[in-house]
C-alpha cells in the first residue's frame, strides 16, 4: 500500500505591445503626401484603425518601399486581427532593412498572436542579436521559451535581463516560473536533486507565490527530507489556505515524520475543502489503518480506485461488487488479486470465512502463487489473473475482504496458519536443505525496484552484513536482486 501525492504547475502568460511610431523625414516628400501621414498618424493614434489601414495604403502606392509605413500598416491591420496580412508587411520591411530589431518584434509578436510560437521566438532572437541589451525583448524570447517547453533557454533570458537591471520583477516572475518548470520536469525525470535546486531558486525570486513552495515540497518529500518538505508545505499552506493537495500532502509528510495527529487534523482540513478528494480519502485510510481503526480504515480504504496510482489496477467486471451486503447462498462469486504478490498472500486469508456460506468460489490470482493458495481450506476452482472465468453472481478484490466481512479489529482474524508448502516443494527443498545447517533463516532485504516508494521498505545488505550472528545458514528469498544484493 502506497501514498498518492499530487503534483502542481504554473504557467507563465505572454503579453505583447505594439512597437512606437516611427519618425519620419518628412522634408523627402510632397506637402501632399506630409498631409496624408500626419492625418493617417493622428487616427493610428486616435484608434481609427480602419481610416489609418486606408491612408497606409494610399502612402504605399507613393513610396512602396517605406520601411516604416510598411511597419506601421502591419501594426495598424495587427490592431484589426488581420494578423496574416500584418505578417506579410513587417516580412517586406524586414527584407528591405534587416537591421530593425523593431520590424523583427512586431513580426514575432504578431506570429505569437497566431500561436506560431516557433517563429515567433525565432524573431525575437534576431532582434536580440541586434539588441543584446534590450530587455525587453529578452523576456520575451524568455516568455516565448516556457511556451515551447525550452526551461533551460528560458532560464537564460530571464538571468541574461536580471543581469541588466536586477529588479526587473517580469525578469524575476519569469525566473522563477523558469525554474519553476525545471524543477516539475527534473522531478519527473527521477532528478531529485537537481529539482530541490530549481525549485528553491524558484521561491527565492517569488516568496510570495503558494505554487512554488508546495512544489519544493513535493521535491522534498520525494527526496524523504520530511522536515524540510513540512517547512515547505506549511509556507504554501500560509499563503493560500484553499489547497487540498497542500493539506493532503502535508498529512502525508507528518506521518512520515511520526506526527500521527497532525496528519490526521491535515487529512481532515484537506477533506473540508473536498469531502471527495480520493487521494486524501485513500491517504487517510492507510493511516487509520497503521492504528487500527480498521471499521473506518478499510471503508475509506475502497477509495483508492479514485486514485491515479490505482488506475492501471482497476479492472471491469460482468457482475456487480459484493461489500457483504447480498446474500451469497447459492451464488457464484469471482474473488480476485489486485496488487503485489505479498499483498495477495496475505489478505487471502479472508477466503476462509466462505466457508460460512453455500457459494461456488473461483479465485483468481499471480500464476506463480496459485499451487500456493491451493492449500487453503476451501473448495474453489483457480484461475491465472490472464486466464478466463466462468459466469459469476458477484466479484470482490481480495483487499476489500476485510470491510465486507466486517472486520473491527485484529482480534477478529484468527492467527492461525492458513497456508501450507505444497507437498512436491517440500520434497524438492529438503534435498537442497539438507545440505545446510539445521538452523535456517530466511531474508527478504528488498522490495520491487519498480515501486515508488521501494527505498523505504529496502534495506542495503552490505550495511547488515556485519551484524548477522554467525551460524545459522541465511538464505534470500527473493528472486530479483539489485546491484547492492547481488555483489554479496
Amino acid at each position: 500500500m502506497t501514498h498518492h501525492k499530487q503534483n502542481g504547475m504554473k504557467f507563465a502568460k505572454v503579453t505583447w505591445i505594439s512597437g512606437p511610431l516611427i519618425y519620419f523625414d518628412l522634408m523627402k516628400h510632397s506637402w501632399v503626401y506630409m498631409i496624408t501621414l500626419l492625418e493617417t498618424a493622428n487616427k493610428h493614434r486616435n484608434g481609427d484603425f480602419s481610416g489609418a489601414a486606408d491612408g497606409y495604403r494610399a502612402l504605399l502606392l507613393a513610396d512602396p518601399r517605406n520601411t516604416n509605413i510598411l511597419n506601421l500598416f502591419g501594426l495598424c491591420l495587427n490592431s484589426l486581427n488581420h494578423v496574416e496580412q500584418a505578417i506579410s508587411l513587417f516580412t517586406k520591411a524586414i527584407l528591405l532593412d534587416p537591421h530593425q530589431d523593431e520590424f523583427l518584434q512586431n513580426r514575432g509578436a504578431a506570429y505569437a498572436t497566431l500561436g506560431q510560437f516557433e517563429a515567433a521566438l525565432s524573431d525575437f532572437q534576431d532582434a536580440i542579436s541586434l539588441e543584446p541589451k534590450n530587455i525587453f525583448l529578452l523576456i520575451k524570447a524568455g516568455e516565448l521559451s516556457l511556451l515551447l517547453e525550452m526551461h533551460d533557454g528560458a532560464k537564460a533570458y530571464f538571468e541574461k535581463a536580471l543581469t541588466i537591471d536586477s529588479g526587473n520583477s517580469d525578469a524575476k516572475n519569469g525566473l522563477a516560473f523558469a525554474c519553476n518548470k525545471l524543477g516539475i520536469s527534473n522531478l519527473n525525470n527521477g532528478s531529485v536533486k537537481d529539482a530541490i535546486l530549481n525549485l528553491s531558486e524558484a521561491v527565492k525570486l517569488a516568496p510570495n507565490n503558494w505554487e512554488l513552495h508546495y512544489n519544493l515540497g513535493n521535491a522534498f518529500l520525494k527526496s524523504d527530507k520530511f522536515a524540510d518538505a513540512k517547512i515547505a508545505y506549511e509556507n504554501s499552506i500560509k499563503l493560500h489556505q484553499s489547497s487540498v493537495e497542500a493539506y493532503s500532502n502535508f498529512g502525508i509528510t507528518c506521518e512520515r515524520l511520526g506526527y500521527y495527529d497532525k496528519a490526521l487534523n491535515a487529512y481532515n482540513r484537506a477533506l473540508d475543502i473536498c469531502p471527495v478528494h480520493g487521494d486524501t480519502l485513500f491517504n487517510k485510510s492507510l493511516l487509520l489503518l497503521k492504528h487500527g481503526n480498521y471499521q473506518d480504515g478499510f471503508r475509506l480504504y475502497e477509495e483508492r480506485w479514485n486514485t491515479k496510482a490505482f488506475e492501471k489496477h482497476k479492472r471491469t467486471f460482468t457482475a456487480p461488487l459484493w461489500l457483504g451486503e447480498q446474500s451469497l447462498d447459492n451464488k457464484t462469486i469471482l474473488l480476485h488479486a489486485e496488487q503485489g504478490l505479498g499483498d495477495t498472500i496475505q489478505f487471502v486469508r479472508f477466503c476462509q470465512w466462505f466457508t460460512r456460506y453455500k457459494t461456488k468460489i473461483l479465485m483468481q490470482c499471480p500464476a506463480p502463487l496459485i499451487a500456493l493458495i491451493k492449500t487453503l481450506p476451501i473448495s474453489a476452482e483457480y484461475y491465472a489473473m490472464d486466464e478466463a472465468v466462468p459466469p459469476y453472481d458477484f466479484h470482490c478484490p481480495l483487499m476489500s475482504l476485510p470491510l465486507a466481512f466486517g472486520v473491527q479489529s485484529a482480534s477478529d482474524v484468527s492467527m492461525a496458519p492458513y497456508l501450507k508448502v505444497p507437498e512436491s516443494s517440500k520434497n524438492k527443498w529438503q534435498l537442497i536443505l539438507n545440505k545446510f545447517r539445521p538452523t535456517r533463516i530466511g531474508l527478504v532485504l528488498e522490495g520491487k525496484t519498480t515501486h515508488q516508494h521501494n527505498h523505504l521498505r529496502s534495506i542495503n545488505a552490505k550495511e547488515i552484513m556485519d551484524f548477522i550472528p554467525f551460524g545459522p545458514s541465511y538464505f534470500l528469498l527473493q528472486k530479483d536482486l539489485s546491484p547492492n544484493t547481488s555483489s554479496l
